[in-house]
């Protein structure tokens, strides 16, 4: 095996859109994970009963489908199987000093919500 151009510690998201992307710019990559699955925080997994599927961590999918990584990566991960079935509104979070954000699947809205509370 040559060499990789890039050596990448980690598969979480961010680990698997840099070597995404510098493999589609013909860079050989290596990424190394310590666990026994690759994805970080996501991923799919049974983990309340045999054959129902959760998506673990699902509230960082839509900051990654609002993102220009899947902007420029959503092609080649649907040509391979990748398809995600959400609505305008996936996910929010509540706040301890009891406000909360709404994340939608629209990113200038996202940063103008989270401009909002910050």
């Amino acid at each position: 095996m040559k060499a990789p151009d890039h050596i990448i510690v980690g598969s979480g998201i961010n680990a698997l859109v840099c070597a995404a992307m510098l493999g589609g710019k013909g860079a050989k990559v290596l990424v190394l994970e310590r666990n026994d699955r690759i994805g970080g925080c996501m991923r799919t997994e049974e983990i309340t009963a045999p054959g129902f599927i959760h998506d673990v961590m699902a509230t960082t999918f839509v900051l990654f489908i609002t993102s220009p990584a899947f902007a420029a990566l959503g092609g080649d991960l649907a040509r391979h199987g990748l398809e995600f079935c959400h609505t305008g509104t996936p996910t929010g979070v509540l706040r301890p000093d009891g406000s909360h954000a709404v994340l939608k699947t629209d990113r200038a809205a996202n940063v103008a919500a989270l401009n909002a509370i910050m």
